[in-house]
C-alpha cells in the first residue's frame, strides 16, 4: 500500500468543544477528499480521540499514534496506583497498550533510541489487549 506523504494532525483540529465539532468533522472529511489517508492520535489529545477514531473508521483512514509518550512529557507524571492495580508496570507500557487496544488504530510509533526501551515496547505490544475500562482510565489520566 502506498501512503501519502501528508497526514492530518488532529489534536488542534479535533480537541474542540462540542459546539465546534461539525466544523472539525468537515476538516477531516475535506482532508480525506483531498487524498489524506493517515491521521494521528494520542492519549493526551483529549476529545480528539473520540472524534478521529469513528471518522477514520467511516472514511477508511489509517490512524498513527505517533510518539505515544508525548515526546516524554507523559513519562514524568507519577504512575497511578489504579494503573498498577490493573496490572500495568509504567507509563510506557500503559500508553502503548492504550494505542494498541483499539482496532481502529493502525500503528503506534514510539520514538526511542535504547535497546532496553525497544525490548520493553515490544513486550507491551505483545501483551493482551486492554479492557475498555482500563483504556479509558489511561486516556483520562494521560489527557
Amino acid at each position: 500500500m502506498r501512503l501519502p506523504v501528508v497526514g492530518l494532525g488532529t489534536r488542534r483540529v479535533l480537541d474542540l468543544p462540542p459546539d465546534r465539532q461539525p466544523a472539525a468533522d468537515e476538516v477531516v472529511r475535506t482532508a480525506f477528499d483531498a487524498g489524506v489517508r493517515v491521521a494521528d492520535s494520542s492519549p493526551m489529545y483529549g476529545r480528539a480521540e473520540a472524534r478521529i477514531l469513528p471518522l477514520a473508521a467511516d472514511l477508511g483512514l489509517g490512524v498513527l499514534v505517533m510518539r505515544p509518550f508525548g515526546e516524554g512529557s507523559l513519562l514524568g507524571r507519577p504512575f497511578s496506583a489504579e494503573l498498577r492495580d490493573a496490572g500495568l508496570r509504567d507509563w510506557p507500557e500503559a500508553l502503548l497498550r492504550w494505542a494498541l487496544a483499539d482496532d481502529r488504530i493502525t500503528v503506534a510509533l514510539p520514538a526511542t533510541a535504547t535497546a532496553t526501551h525497544i525490548a520493553a515496547n515490544a513486550t507491551a505490544g505483545a501483551a493482551a489487549p486492554l479492557d475498555p475500562e482500563t483504556r479509558e482510565l489511561i486516556g483520562r489520566l494521560a489527557g
